[in-house]
């Protein structure tokens, strides 16, 4: 429960309280939220015989509300930490701040910390190895599974696709802390873990003269926590030759709509080699692109929520120092509920 929702209803409960109380004048108009200040101050006062019996309601009000508050945070915790966005070389840190770091993930969630900061479980190779063998047969082949390793002494860390909260609960409640699961960009632990946040994209530069990029997905309808694919065709109508040494495949990542501020981006491993389109005037050349629905919006669940959203790609030099960088128009992407 939020601070915000604990003032809600301290107010709501002192608010019951005081419509019950009578007024020590009972031929005064008794105050409320609707009545105009204009309203005499002693029509609000008790008789004095009273005060112990106000003080004593107001305090029980007050434990119930506390009583409430505790038994929302009874069990064990629903969802792992937010963690801080990636450093920016612009200076903004956080979620929502403008970030140089491409794609803007927190690079500090789980999935990247590997084995740091995880407590030895005192397993021991052998039994590792049970684990991961168990794992594999019950996860199968597909794209579920996006890591599988060991820890020295344990635990076994299992990396699932976004949108694998079932299967993760599997895992969990059959090998408990033998096994430490991140389900995209989240820790599970029993119940789906809070996503971090991404942070905004940078503006992108202007296009030389006479080049066009654009992004073109092969579907624009996905469910959640599917991955993306597409292309970025590069164009050279102008007066120069244009080469950029991008590297491929390019990532692409989820945005709110009209906006730079990611909220979903691509969880697995990628390999990626060099590559340039190199073009003379009148050329065109295509960049592969990859995707995902990780979610990054600081909400609840791996995979991003059913709704309308933008996928824009930056395309830059692969090596430092990666600019110019250039901002694919945005392309609309429709999550689906399942």
């Amino acid at each position: 429960m939020t601070p915000v929702d604990i003032e809600d209803r301290l107010r709501s409960a002192l608010d019951l309280f005081v419509d019950a109380v009578p007024p020590a004048h009972p031929e005064q108009p008794r105050p409320g939220r609707t009545t105009p200040r204009a309203t005499p101050p002693h029509a609000w006062r008790l008789e004095p015989r009273k005060a112990l019996v106000v003080t004593v309601s107001v305090v029980a009000v007050v434990i119930a509300v506390v009583a409430v508050v505790l038994s929302d945070h009874s069990g064990p915790p629903h969802s792992a930490p937010v963690y801080p966005a990636a450093s920016s070389t612009t200076g903004a840190v956080g979620g929502g701040g403008v970030t140089a770091t491409y794609p803007p993930i927190p690079r500090s969630v789980a999935g990247a910390r590997g084995c740091l900061g995880l407590a030895p479980q005192g397993m021991t190779m052998e039994q590792q190895q049970v684990v991961i063998a168990a794992v594999e047969k019950l996860v199968g082949e597909g794209e579920k599974l996006q890591g599988l390793g060991p820890c020295t002494g344990g635990p076994v860390v299992v990396t699932l696709a976004p949108g694998q909260e079932a299967l993760a609960h599997t895992l969990w409640a059959r090998y408990g802390r033998e096994v430490s699961i991140i389900v995209g960009l989240t820790v599970y632990d029993g119940s789906p873990g809070r996503s971090p946040r991404c942070g905004t994209l940078e503006p992108g530069s202007p296009l030389p003269a006479g080049v066009h990029m654009a992004l073109q997905l092969k579907a624009q309808t996905v469910v959640p926590g599917a991955a993306l694919n597409g292309k970025v065709v590069v164009r050279d109508s102008g007066p120069d030759n244009f080469f950029m040494d991008t590297g491929q495949p390019l990532e692409a990542v989820v945005v709110r709509t009209g906006t730079r501020q990611v909220v979903g981006v691509y969880s697995g491993g990628i390999a990626g080699t060099g590559y340039g389109p190199r073009l003379t005037p009148g050329q065109s050349s295509t960049i592969p692109v990859v995707g995902g629905t990780a979610r990054c919006d600081g909400g609840i669940g791996s995979a991003l929520a059913p709704g309308r959203y933008q996928v824009v790609v930056r395309v830059a030099p692969e090596t430092s120092p990666q600019s110019p960088s250039y901002l694919t128009a945005p392309v609309t992407l429709r999550v689906v509920g399942r």
